[in-house]
């Protein structure tokens, strides 16, 4: 089914319409598909924003007219939100399309799963964009140009200049600074390229005292294991000096490197061998994206996937925070951790999939 074909029959509710996100969506999908409510605790701002003449504007989805019909509802809001809006919801079974993360923690998942097992055609999708841009797609379906693979390497710094504000400087709002926030993006396409996670470290570090304080990291780095033999390293920070998301992947035979935009095949002696630039804009990726999700709301298989996929990114998140926060090293001002996938782990990873499967 085309966008076209959708934009007619498809109804959007807008949850945290004045936020910036919200307002992103609501610009890139105005055109395409008819916004039937836009709701936002911050109402005096969502009145300033959106013509109440034009659309229905609400503070809180608990206001919303049972009588008003509609297919889809977006969330856009802080992490501490999620669960609260998105668990509720899950009883309609309308489609649900929520910012990431899926959930903050392992027991937000079982919450998910348990109300998931009172309702049949439940709907649950988790935004990300990465693995709709076209640079990593591509490179992707190249990557038995570089022979075995052995290595990666991820670095994703923003230069944000000054101390995290907003609702993602308070631990109760945000549960995390740089691996729940930008991190999430950076697992999931790791995930996408690569299967098998045997084994994971972190050390954190803080650029602002009080970020310490607060336990919210301002750059991480993650060491990895899958098996068939591939290690890499994932560094993140946001108060670096400048933007950069760079993707390299080294096989025997070469390597992949991989941004945004671009990306290009080498041989191991470093002559560029292919290389390819892309004039999608994110506006694009975007729609695409949400289109992509729609086609896919009646798929159980696809479904059950993404919210495998998603939960696992969840589980792995939480079990480098539970280490990273035990093993604090105040001499050196970092945190340390380390997990691997215990047999324990594994049998509780296959009992999920069995409740996952029965549920989906």
């Amino acid at each position: 089914m085309k966008t076209s074909d959708l934009s007619k029959k498809t109804n959007i509710i807008l949850i945290g319409a004045a936020g910036h996100q919200g307002r992103e969506y609501f610009e890139l999908l105005k055109d395409i598909y008819n916004f039937k409510a836009l709701i936002d605790n911050d109402f005096d701002s969502l009145k300033k924003i959106y013509d109440s003449n034009k659309y229905l504007l609400l503070k809180d989805i608990k206001e919303l007219n049972k009588n008003i019909d509609f297919d889809i509802v977006i969330i856009c809001l802080p992490h501490y939100l999620h669960k609260c809006i998105t668990l509720p919801l899950i009883s309609s079974k309308k489609t649900i399309i929520k910012e990431k993360p899926l959930a903050i923690n392992s027991n937000d998942i079982k919450d998910y799963l348990n109300e998931m097992k009172k309702y049949s055609n439940h709907k649950l999708f988790t935004i990300v964009q990465r693995n709709f841009n076209p640079s990593f797609q591509e490179a992707k379906n190249n990557l038995n140009s570089i022979g075995k693979i052995y290595n990666f390497s991820y670095d994703y710094d923003l230069n944000i200049e000054n101390k995290t504000n907003g609702w993602r400087a308070e631990f109760n709002k945000s549960f995390g600074g740089v691996l729940i926030d930008m991190g999430y993006h950076i697992l999931d396409i790791i995930f996408y390229f690569f299967n098998g996670l045997i084994s994971a470290s972190a050390i954190s570090s803080y650029c602002y005292t009080d970020m310490k304080m607060k336990g919210l990291e301002d750059s991480i780095n993650i060491i990895m294991q899958f098996k068939n033999d591939i290690s890499g390293i994932v560094n993140i920070n946001r108060h670096s000096h400048i933007k950069k998301e760079v993707f390299i992947i080294r096989g025997e035979k070469g390597v992949i490197e991989i941004m945004p935009n671009q990306y290009y095949i080498y041989d191991r002696k470093g002559n560029i061998i292919f290389n390819k630039q892309f004039t999608m804009n994110q506006a694009q990726i975007k729609v695409n994206m949400f289109e992509y999700y729609l086609n896919h709301q009646n798929d159980k298989k696809f479904l059950f996937d993404h919210f495998k996929h998603h939960s696992k990114i969840v589980l792995i998140i939480e079990k480098i925070y539970q280490q990273i926060r035990k093993k604090k090293n105040i001499e050196n001002n970092l945190f340390y951790g380390q997990f691997l996938n215990s047999k324990e782990d594994e049998k509780i990873q296959e009992e999920f999939n069995i409740n996952l499967e029965k549920i989906l």
